[in-house]
């Protein structure tokens, strides 16, 4: 896609077609994502995008009202996490992001897309709503980090968990595994097939949560607590949102 004075907008991709021909539809890669990849595949490394530490969710009508603001617009931060940059530059739950480096951001699809085509190492200046007044943050743009590290782990033994390979979420784990909301705790990444853990209904995704009502913090933790013997076993995990528990005789 070539602009009116010459500049590469996008990168066409398809069109929309029932015969063949083309409809006047067609669907196309924004040349700063393009520019984002290429700056990638040049490095020789793989394409990394700046994390600012901070989810929220789309204004709506019911949410624009709650807030007194005049028209749904903009995104609701929801969660700020601790020593990230959007934290460290004064961002809280509650603020409303309305702009990044001047561009509206009418909801949280605009908000990854700024954020998904800008330059690490940088830094943006978002324009926020906090009580009904405007104000302007500058946040950096950093990749998102693996804290805790990975850890990553096949779990064996005699256990409910034996072929699930485990690891410790952490901001940058979760981006690689396309993740939102919490960002801590351990997850399941791979399910060996015929393993006790698959045969009970583990899945990779799941985020365990507890074993016989302990927290399951860190892969070294759940490690910890496997080598307890137990006469039954009562896990707790989060799958798509939703709390589940699968209660086992030992």
């Amino acid at each position: 896609l070539i602009s009116l004075d010459g500049r590469l907008i996008g990168i066409n991709t398809a069109i929309y077609s029932r015969g063949g021909g083309s409809n006047g539809i067609g669907f196309a890669i924004p040349s700063k994502m393009v520019e984002t990849v290429i700056s990638g595949a040049e490095t020789g490394g793989r394409v990394v995008r700046p994390w600012i530490g901070a989810t929220g969710q789309s204004v709506d009508a019911e949410i624009a009202s709650s807030l007194r603001l005049a028209r749904p617009f903009g995104v609701l931060v929801n969660k700020v996490y601790r020593n990230g940059p959007a934290g460290a530059a004064g961002l809280r739950v509650g603020d409303v992001i309305v702009s990044i480096n001047g561009k509206p951001i009418p909801d949280a699809n605009a908000l990854k897309f700024r954020i998904a085509t800008m330059a690490v190492g940088g830094a943006a200046k978002v324009g926020v709503l906090r009580s009904g007044r405007p104000s302007e943050l500058s946040i950096k743009l950093i990749p998102a980090p693996e804290v805790p590290p990975k850890d990553l782990t096949l779990l064996t033994g005699k256990n409910p968990f034996a072929g699930a390979e485990v690891a410790n979420l952490s901001p940058a784990l979760a981006e690689e595994l396309s993740l939102e909301g919490d960002l801590t705790g351990v997850i399941i990444v791979r399910i060996r097939r015929q393993s006790t853990a698959a045969r009970i209904g583990l899945a990779p995704g799941d985020t365990l949560l507890r074993l016989n009502s302990l927290d399951i913090v860190s892969v070294a933790k759940l490690k910890s607590l496997l080598r307890q013997k137990y006469t039954a076993w009562r896990i707790e995990i989060k799958r798509a949102g939703q709390i589940l528990q699968i209660n086992l005789r030992g």
